[in-house]
């Protein structure tokens, strides 16, 4: 919502007869918000921008940007830190036990529980 409200603010200090195109561009650059997301896209691969979270937090992000198809297992791993790939499994087993995720052959899929952690803790905001 800030957003768009950002952009009709925006637009109208752009239409506003008593400035410049230069004037007005400085004015939106110093009222607009600048939002970064919490992950970026590359090509196939989504970075999680926010390096504070731990590696359950940040496989649920992916899970939950992801959708209802899910991803496979290797894929994940490399959506992951170096540093969070050695114990992926285990976390990963961890949260189907939580009933976070669905664990299928080598499928992962967030679950409505999942989902409503991401969204209670925050996790794809804006950083």
């Amino acid at each position: 919502m800030a957003s768009v409200l950002d952009w009709v603010l925006a637009e109208l200090i752009r239409l506003s007869k008593g400035t410049t195109p230069e004037e007005a561009q400085k004015l939106i650059e110093d009222l607009v918000t600048r939002r970064v997301p919490g992950i970026q896209d590359f090509g196939k691969f989504p970075k999680v921008l926010r390096t504070d979270l731990r590696a359950s937090d940040r496989v649920l992000a992916l899970l939950y940007r992801r959708g209802t198809q899910g991803v496979r297992y290797p894929e994940l791993l490399q959506w992951m830190p170096n540093s969070m790939r050695p114990n992926l499994r285990r976390t990963v087993r961890m949260l189907d036990e939580k009933a976070l995720v669905h664990l299928a052959d080598e499928t992962i899929q967030i679950t409505f529980t999942g989902q409503h952690v991401v969204e209670s803790k925050r996790l794809l905001e804006p950083i």
